[in-house]
Order: C-alpha cells, then structure tokens, then sequence
C-alpha cells in the first residue's frame, strides 16, 4: 500500500511538472539547442567549442517564469555578451601586434582578463541586477584571453565562434519563452491576496470564541506566517515596480494596501482575544460582556467579508483576462462591505461610548477611583481594536474601488521600467535563485576604522587652524599675535614654514583636503571596490597558468586539464558576503559531481551518436528541471545542467583529441573543486563580509533608527514650536519603512549565516529572538503613534514625568546600540524605566482624578480608555526594553562597576570576541548616518 501510494504521488508530480509552462519552454530550448549544436553544417559557426551554447543556455539564458522576464534577461545578458566578446577580441588585437611568444603578447591578454574581472565584480556588487551579464563576460572573456596565448590567430573567427554561441543561447530560449510562456507576472498582486486571507484566517481564529479549531493551523503558527509574509510585501513590491509586463493597472496602486496590512497585522500582533465569561466574574462584568457581544461579532464579521471581497478584486483586476470585462457586480460588492462596516462600526463605537460613560459614572459613584476592572479594559482594548482594524480596511476598500475604476477606464498597456540605477540595483528574480541573501549589501553599515576622526573632531581641528593662521584668543579673552607669525630681523632658513603652513590650512585648500579624505575613506569602506578586487586578482592567480611561455610545465597543465572551467566556476561561486559563497559552493559542488557522473554514463551509452547526445541532453532535463523549479537548491540543478555539454559534446568535436569521458568527468570536478575552495578562502581571508558582522551593524542600526522614531513620536515633549505635522507624518513613515527594510534584511542574513561554516558555534536562537524583539519595539512605537493620534490635544500631559521616561527608554536603547557597535559588555546600572513608569502612571491618575473633580459633569470616559490603552502600550514597552536589555547582557556580557572587572552573564559573550573592537561613535553623528 505504501509503495503504489509513493508511485501515485511520484506520477502526480511528474504530471504537476510536464503540465508547467516553463518546463516545456525549458524542454523544447534544451532539445532545439542540441540538435543544432550536433547539426554539424550549422555548428560549425561554434568553432570547436560550439557545445559551450548548451553551457550558455543555462548559466545565463534560463526559461523564466514568464515572457517579460525572458525579453528582459535576453536584452541584458546579450549585451553583456557583446561587451565580452568585444573587449576579449580588442585584447587579443592588441596582444597579435607584439612579437609572437613575446612577453607583450603574453601580458596584454592577462591585463585585459583583470580589467574586465574588475569591471565585472565591481557592477555585480553595485548593481546586481546585471550579475549575470557581468558573469557572461568573465565567461566569454576567460575562454577567449586564455586560449593560445602569445600565438597569432583569425581574432575575427574566435569572436565569431563565440558570437555564434551566445547568440544561438540567446534565441533559442527567446523563441521557446515565445511559444509557450505568458506574457507578464503578477506576483505582487497573488501575495498581497494570500496576506489577506492570512489577516481573514487569524482574525477568524481570534474571533472565535473557544479552543481552537483543529482543522486550522495554530495562532501561533499563522502569525509566525503572517509576520514573515507582511515583511516581504516591500522587497516584492519593489521587483514588481521595475518588471516589464502587459495589463490594465501599475502596480503603484498597491502601494497603499502593503501599508494597510502592516497596520491590521500589527493590530493583529497585539492579540484580540474577546474575554471569556468565567465563574469569578462580578455581575457587572458579565452585563458588560454580554452588552459588547453582538457588536464585536457583527463588526467582526463585516471586516471579514471586507477582506474578502478585497482578496478577490485584487486577483480580478490582475490576473483576469486580456480583455475588459464589467465588474458591477464587485462594486456592487464593495458598496455593501462599506456600507456594512460603517453602520457596524457606528453601532460598536457608540456601545463602546456607552459602556464606558456608565462604568465612570459607577465608579465614580461608589468610591471616586478612576481605576477601571481588568476585563473591562481588556474588553474595551479588544473593541478599539477592532474599530481601528475596520477603519483601515475602510481605506482599503476606497483604494480598492479606485483600482476597480481604474481598470475599466483603461486600455492594455505595457508597463516597463526606466533604465535607471535604481532599476540596475535590484535583484531580478532570474538572479535570486540561487538564494535570497546572495545580493543582501550594506554600505552604510560598514565598521568605521579606528583610525577616522568623528565630524566633531574634525571640526574642532579645522577651527584650530584656521585660528592659527590668524589670531588667537588667550584666556582673558585679549588678541595676541602668535609667537610663530612675529616678524624678525633677519631671515630664517625655514621661512618657508609658516607660508606652507598658511597655504595648507587655507578655507580652499581646506575644501579639497576634505573632499580627498571623503573620497579615500569611501574607497577604504566601499565594498563593491573590495569585491571587485577580489574577483580579479582571484582570476588572475587561477588563471596566471595560461599567460607562461609555450612548452612550460604549468602551461601544458592548464591547457590538459582545461583550466578555464577552474577560472569560471570561481567567477560563479564568489558572492558579496561570506555565508552566499558557501551556501553556492556546496551546492556547485554537489551539482558538478552529480552531472559529471550523468555525463560520464550518457557518453559511455550514446558512444558519440548525435541522436543519442541529444535525448540524453532531452532526459537529463527532467531531474533537473524538477531541482531547479521545485526546490530551493536551484543552484544544485543549474550546475548539473553546464557540466553535462563539456562531457558530453566534447569527443563528438573532437574526436581522437580529447580525453577519454572519464578523464573529462574527473578533470572538470577537480578543476570546478579547486575554483570553489579558492573562492571561499578569498571571501574569508581577503575582505571578509561575515553574516554575523553584517547582522550585528544591521542590528545597530536598527537601533539607531527606533530611537529617530521614538523621539519623532515624542516630538511634542521636547519642542516649544514644531515643524508642520505633515514633514513629521513623512518622517516617521520614512523611518518605519527602513526598519521594516532593516528586519527584513536581517532575517535574510540569519538565513545565510546558517550556511556559514564556522569552528564556533554562533548563537542563531538569540539572534532570531533579538529580530523579534525589534519587531515587537516597532509595533509597539507604531502603536503608540495610532493611540496618541486619538487622544485630545488638551490631554492631561505629564509632561516632565512623561519626558523622563523617554530618556530612559532611549538611554536604553542607545547603550544597546553602542553595546552592538563596539561588541563591548553592557553597563552594569541604568535609569530604570519601570520606576518612571511608575512614576508617570501616578501622576497621571492624579492629574485625572483632579481634572473631573473641576468638571465631573463632562463626559470623556471614552479619552480615559485612550489614556489607560497608552499606559498598557508604555507597560509593554518596558517589557520589551527591559527583554532586549537581558538579550544584550547574554550575547556581549555586564561591565560590573564594583569591583572594576568584566564578568560574562552567559556563554555568548565569548562569541563577540573582536580582534580590533570597534570604537564608539557620537549619537548624533552616528544617527545623522
């Protein structure tokens, strides 16, 4: 029973994968290009290596999902081709000018291949976007400048042959794509349904009253999915911008629904659990619940089918049909969700109002306390919340109506990017498949050298300078001439001190040193500069081999064992950070040993027969299609994919010259075995880009910015006159995107770190939880800023015990921030917010109780639940403060003061062990980066 169950599932799948439009696309190119690479009239174009189009194919022509990815990569990666076939035949040119053998000859290829190694990762790096049109080139690049070196050949002919090749890749996978593929992708708009129908599932499963369903997934797990989905709306949102596709409406409309379910999720987070009736529950606190009951579910249930209705019109008006069609019925559909929610909405927030007029008056009543029970406040939460959440959806669907206008008003279009850098810099989903934190960079987040000076410091010596040249102010304030400039009776030999001196610190010359020191430091931090340097001299020093005079022992073995692939599979394998490179290494390695193994028994079985050749080029794509579409080890798929050409072709070109297959098998493992390794030791011993450093300076940084945040939202406590509140609207949601970009970028490099090979274990879990917390400090600001905005201006302020708090909430988190930047221990004593928070919430119930003794008659019970739900919002904040304080002292330790010695409070501060540990910065300098 068990085996035909496997055989079913084996069938279903392997049904599933035929049925897919990229695997067929990917099927035809595969076995159209192999028959012209064995149709011998036609491939002679190739030259000898015209098997290296199947290679090209793969590495850089892949079938994409859809047909504007295609139409995208072939522009692009054709170019890139060009570009390497041109500046190889220049090379070469130039090298066929010098002397035949000569050491001219010899140098001007390896001069031209470190050029375009340099070019290439510096662009790989900065603009990652053109990643592979950069490795297309080193490719051609490696093949053209290392083959024959010092000897004259037909330069036309071999950039021919290798025109031929790309081109043929190129057009064979264009015209499959063509045939078989749709047109344009809607990804963005099939994610932002499938979050809403997370937000319907959760806020279904909150609603509920009782255990929970079985046939659901738990809460737990839901949020956990929720959160993770939420993150990456932006990052998706940002591809789909810049993609080419055909429809009705710009992705740009979308752009207001990703910030309306951050919102519902952060509500979502908070928990909205409706209050269990239990047996200890006073009279009153039943009445209440039970008064609260029908409207919570009607208002519930209105939000529901809100979010429903907006799931379906968003898949509708994006993934419908060509032509137009009528959406009366969804608007129809919309009219009565808005109707709905507002009429419940109406009907909840005056019970809400109700309720909480008479709970005042009672207490007010029976023992003039301003303290409301428990549940009641629970309930009440539970209520605000879910009024919020429909006011949010109540946008939504406004902004879903115009969508819905919008796209019977409008004719088929094709949307395409701009050639701009911010095009270039982002990763297409092509070049994401061999991970997702391959093209994570951080060049703001860099570590500052110990030897930069702070802008005050800097400063603070230009001012010196200048005062220098000019006067000087002695301590009683009088002007002196300094005893440099006075004048004398005779000439010095060193009179031309002071007029260098004068020159050097002048305002211009001031100017220029500035601009050079910026310039310097920005090469010293660039880390496309580093990985440019590591991409060529790496390819140099693989490749050096190839330039040796004719007849040299080293030569003769790199031109057997067919170094080149060695010089590629570096090229491919070496990433902008440490844990990609491994992470593409050992899946490049496996897939080399896996497809040298098929290609060995396909050689043995086909025997140099061309049909034979192409059905196992045909076969071999099923397994390997399955890889790559499949799974998430694409990388292992691709590799196996170029290492079947070389084995399998190559007696059939060359017959009687080439080894034997299983020579080729074992040379073209050992030679892509030794580009891996030589890759991974220059990403970990040249310019390191370790994940875990990269993630503590995110970490920082992140810090830095909740403290912006927090001190934008408290604005109000620390300034007389205010800017306009829209410059400060803009700025805290400038800032609440870059966190979020922040979170997501660390769960990146968490991803990879796991990838990293490393002789100390690293704390992961406590990475992972500090990413929580983070997240838990934003919702809980963001949270914040929504209460605040509800609460009257003529609000009982508190305000210098309200400003105290913030000064010990962000002292802090600013000493958790310099703690990460320096990898130092935690000081041992802080201001403590809990007891200002003690102090605050006396305070404001004082400040209460003696404004409704002024006037008890005025009703503001509803502005005290606002007051209250701030308190329990500023309660969860010193939690969380005080959690990320202990998560902090666990990973770098606790300077105890006392007795003047470090003491460790867990193991994990062994594991932040810098060996120049990173000096601490100015707050403001450091947040004005």
């Amino acid at each position: 029973m068990t085996r035909s169950t496997g055989i079913v599932s084996a069938l279903r799948g392997l049904f599933h994968l035929c049925s897919a439009r990229q695997f067929r696309a990917r099927l035809l190119s595969t076995v159209i290009c192999a028959v012209l690479v064995v149709f011998q009239p036609f491939s002679q174009l190739g030259g000898p290596s015209a098997f290296l189009a199947l290679t090209v194919k793969e590495l850089v022509f892949s079938v994409q999902e859809n047909l504007a990815e295609q139409v995208e990569v072939t522009f692009l990666h054709s170019v890139g081709g060009l570009f390497g076939i041109g500046w190889s035949a220049l090379g070469r040119f130039l090298a066929s000018l010098a002397e035949e053998e000569s050491l001219v000859s010899r140098m001007v290829p390896a001069l031209f291949l470190v050029g375009i190694c340099f070019i290439a990762g510096w662009l790989k790096s900065r603009l990652p976007r053109l990643t592979k049109a950069c490795r297309i080139a080193c490719f051609i690049s490696i093949w053209l400048l290392t083959e024959n070196v010092g000897h004259e050949e037909n330069t036309l002919q071999l950039a021919g042959n290798y025109l031929w090749i790309t081109m043929t890749a190129a057009l064979t996978t264009l015209i499959c794509s063509l045939l078989l593929l749709q047109w344009s992708s809607t990804q963005l708009a099939r994610d932002i349904a499938h979050v809403m129908s997370l937000i319907h599932d959760c806020l279904q499963s909150q609603l509920r009253d009782g255990p929970e369903d079985a046939t659901t997934p738990p809460r737990s797990v839901m949020s956990k999915q929720l959160m993770e989905k939420t993150m990456a709306l932006h990052p998706v949102y940002q591809q789909a911008s810049f993609e080419l596709r055909i429809g009705r409406v710009g992705v740009k409309v979308l752009k207001p629904l990703i910030v309306f379910v951050e919102h519902l999720r952060r509500e979502l987070s908070a928990g909205m659990t409706y209050p269990r009736v239990l047996s200890t529950d006073t009279s009153y606190e039943l009445h209440v619940i039970e008064q609260c009951s029908d409207p919570s579910i009607q208002l519930g249930r209105a939000v529901l089918a809100s979010l429903k209705a907006i799931e379906t019109i968003v898949l509708t008006c994006f993934e419908g049909p060509w032509s137009v069609r009528s959406l009366e019925t969804e608007k129809e559909e919309l009219y009565a969700c808005s109707t709905q929610l507002s009429n419940t909405s109406a009907v909840a927030r005056d019970r809400l109002k109700n309720i909480c007029d008479d709970l005042y008056v009672q207490q007010r009543t029976f023992d003039s306390s301003v303290e409301f029970p428990d549940k009641v406040l629970d309930l009440c939460s539970h209520m605000i919340s879910l009024l919020q959440m429909a006011h949010n959806v109540q946008h939504a669907l406004s902004v879903v109506n115009d969508i819905v206008t919008t796209y019977e008003a409008s004719s088929l279009k094709l949307w395409h990017p701009r050639f701009t850098f911010a095009w270039l810099g982002m990763a297409p989903n092509a070049i994401m498949l061999d991970g997702p934190a391959v093209f994570v960079t951080e060049d703001e987040g860099q570590p500052i050298p110990t030897t930069a000076l702070s802008l005050q410091e800097t400063m603070h010596g230009i001012a010196e300078r200048q005062n220098l040249t000019d006067y000087l102010e002695d301590d009683n304030g009088l002007n002196q001439i300094h005893p440099f400039f006075l004048s004398r009776k005779h000439i010095s030999p060193f009179w031309w001190r002071p007029t260098l001196y004068h020159l050097l610190n002048h305002s211009w010359m001031m100017r220029v040193r500035l601009s050079l020191s910026n310039f310097l430091r920005a090469l010293q931090r660039s880390p496309h500069l580093k990985h440019a340097v590591k991409n060529a001299a790496g390819a140099f020093v693989l490749a050096v081999a190839a330039f040796l005079p004719t007849g040299d022992p080293g030569r003769v073995w790199f031109e057997k064992s067919i170094g080149q692939w060695m010089v590629i599979s570096y090229v491919w394998v070496l990433e902008t950070n440490t844990g990609a490179t491994f992470r593409v290494a050992y899946l490049r390695l496996m897939g080399t040993v896996a497809g040298a193994l098929y290609a060995y028994l396909g050689c043995l079985i086909t025997n140099n027969n061309p049909y034979g050749l192409v059905v196992a080029a045909a076969a071999a794509e099923f397994p390997i299609s399955w890889v790559i579409m499949k799974t998430r080890y694409a990388a292992f798929g691709s590799v196996a994919s170029v290492t079947l050409p070389p084995i399998l072709f190559l007696p059939y070109f060359r017959p009687g010259t080439s080894p034997v297959a299983w020579k080729l098998a074992v040379f073209r493992s050992a030679m892509n075995a030794v580009g891996i390794v030589a890759a991974l030791m220059m990403n970990s011993l040249v310019f390191p880009r370790h994940c875990r450093v990269m993630f503590l300076n995110c970490a920082c940084r992140t810090l830095g910015l909740l403290i912006q945040l927090y001190m934008a939202i408290c604005r109000d406590l620390f300034q007389s006159t205010q800017p306009s509140s829209s410059f400060y609207r803009r700025k805290i949601l400038r800032l609440e995107t870059d966190i979020r970009k922040m979170l997501y970028g660390m769960s990146i490099l968490l991803a990879t770190m796991e990838d990293e090979l490393s002789l100390i274990p690293k704390p992961v879990m406590k990475y992972r939880h500090l990413c929580n917390v983070l997240q838990q400090l934003l919702d809980i600001f963001t949270g914040l800023r929504k209460i605040r905005e509800n609460l009257p201006k003529r609000d009982i302020s508190a305000r210098t015990q309200r400003r105290e708090f913030v000064s010990c909430v962000c002292m802090s988190l600013f000493a958790s921030e310099q703690v990460f930047r320096s990898r130092q221990p935690l000081p041992q004593f802080f201001p403590s917010p809990k007891l200002a928070l003690r102090t605050l919430e006396n305070v404001v119930e004082a400040n209460i109780e003696l404004f409704y003794r002024r006037d008890p008659s005025e009703g503001q019970s509803l502005t005290l639940i606002y007051v209250f739900a701030e308190l329990d919002a500023l309660a969860k904040l010193v939690d969380t403060v005080d959690e990320l304080l202990d998560l902090t002292r666990q990973l770098f330790g606790t300077a105890g003061w006392n007795n003047g010695t470090p003491t460790s409070s867990a193991t994990f501060a062994s594991f932040h062990e810098e060996v120049t540990p990173a000096i601490s910065r100015v707050s403001s300098f450091v947040h004005g980066k």
